[in-house]
């Protein structure tokens, strides 16, 4: 391509294989970091310290977060980086229901088992994409 171009670059050491030292859960963060949005000065729901969902298994990467085309929900993406099935367990604020979804928000059934208010555990397969569809009210 001609013209001119502009590179990053990021190197780390780890022992191991890629898989156990959480390679891609760092090229992840190096790549994509979060996106955010200006608004106004509000009170919001939650204290300033929260996460919107929090995974808290570092093969199980959260890749997307955006609105869901049914009103007072959101989607929430996430993959299996390794190449063995995970058990991942997803805190989500505000989430009042959560269902697995396709990549046209059509609902298909997947195991999700509710452990409390707020926090879901998922099972994927190796390299395995995951949608999820949460409802907030």
């Amino acid at each position: 391509s001609p013209g001119q171009h502009r590179f990053l670059y990021a190197l780390t050491t780890f022992s191991g294989d890629w898989v156990s030292a959480g390679i891609v859960n760092q090229a992840h963060a190096f790549a994509y970091p979060p996106i955010t949005t200006l608004t106004d000065a509000h009170a919001g729901p939650l204290p300033p310290d929260a996460a919107l969902v929090h995974c808290d298994n570092p093969h199980v990467i959260l890749s997307a977060l955006t609105a869901s085309k049914r009103r007072g929900a959101f989607v929430v993406r996430c993959y299996n980086s390794s190449p063995q099935p995970q058990r991942a367990e997803l805190m989500i604020a505000l989430a009042a229901r959560v269902r697995a979804v396709n990549f046209l928000e059509a609902p298909i059934q997947r195991p999700l088992r509710r452990l409390g208010a707020q926090r879901w555990r998922i099972q994927l397969g190796a390299f395995e994409i995951m949608t999820l569809q949460v409802t907030t009210h």
